[in-house]
């Protein structure tokens, strides 16, 4: 459970003047939240990053981080991405200070996303890494098989198509443990895709075929038609075609 966090407050403020800065954040939020669906995004950032200097101002950390999350979201996808590093940065300083742990590794996972979109890949492994260790601690067995399925996707963009294999097959058993059809068959979809890129289609073929009656199972028919699609694609090309290119698996 996240953690009610205060900071110092800047200055003293009596009830009245609380309940007023209060007020005032809601109503930047509400304006926030409106641009944003305009897809106003500037004029979101700004909204919420007026409320988020009065949460700070009143010691609320709690309101502070879920604004700050927001804004980072807006960054990245404006791509505004060392932008978007730092609010996650401080997201993290946040949680470091309040030790919630699975907050901490939360922040960390998405430092690791923006820094792939960075193209800073060692960066984004080191990040997922920590994440996953994270994770571990907190004993949240989806959150370390993600953040593995981000490492070997780092590594397949990369084109370290064995470590992307090995990374793919250490969580496998944790998907099908968990039991969500549709995560294991993205990995499945994942470990096929890197046979395909290293040449072996009979392999690649097998994992598609696993692949796909848990896509069925799951009712997602658009990935089930996509698996199919790299079947056919993978058969023929044993006949003397190309290899399938499509990877539909979780991807950072």
């Amino acid at each position: 459970m996240l953690k009610k966090m205060r900071h110092e407050k800047i200055g003293e403020t009596t009830p009245m003047e609380n309940e007023e800065l209060e007020r005032k954040t809601r109503q930047l939020e509400e304006i926030g939240y409106d641009a944003l669906r305009k897809g106003a995004y500037e004029d979101a950032e700004k909204s919420f990053t007026q409320a988020i200097a009065i949460y700070a101002g009143l010691g609320d950390g709690e309101k502070k981080a879920s604004l700050l999350q927001v804004v980072s979201t807006i960054q990245f996808i404006t791509e505004k991405m060392d932008e978007a590093l730092r609010t996650q940065t401080e997201i993290l300083s946040i949680y470091e200070q309040s030790r919630n742990v699975l907050y901490q590794a939360r922040a960390l996972n998405n430092i690791g996303l923006i820094n792939v979109g960075r193209k800073r890949h060692q960066d984004a492994l080191d990040s997922f890494r920590k994440a996953s260790d994270l994770f571990q601690d907190a004993n949240d067995k989806l959150g370390i098989a993600e953040q593995w399925t981000n490492i070997g996707s780092v590594y397949r963009d990369t084109e370290r198509h064995q470590d992307a294999l090995d990374s793919y097959l250490k969580v496998l058993p944790l998907y099908y443990e968990i039991g969500d059809p549709e995560k294991t068959g993205d990995q499945l979809t994942n470990i096929g895709y890197i046979h395909s890129m290293k040449g072996d289609l009979k392999e690649a073929l097998k994992w598609y075929g696993d692949a796909l009656p848990l896509y069925e199972q799951s009712g997602n028919q658009e990935k089930a038609e996509i698996t199919r699609k790299n079947i056919l694609t993978a058969e023929a090309a044993l006949g003397g075609g190309s290899a399938p290119r499509n990877s539909i698996g979780s991807e950072p």
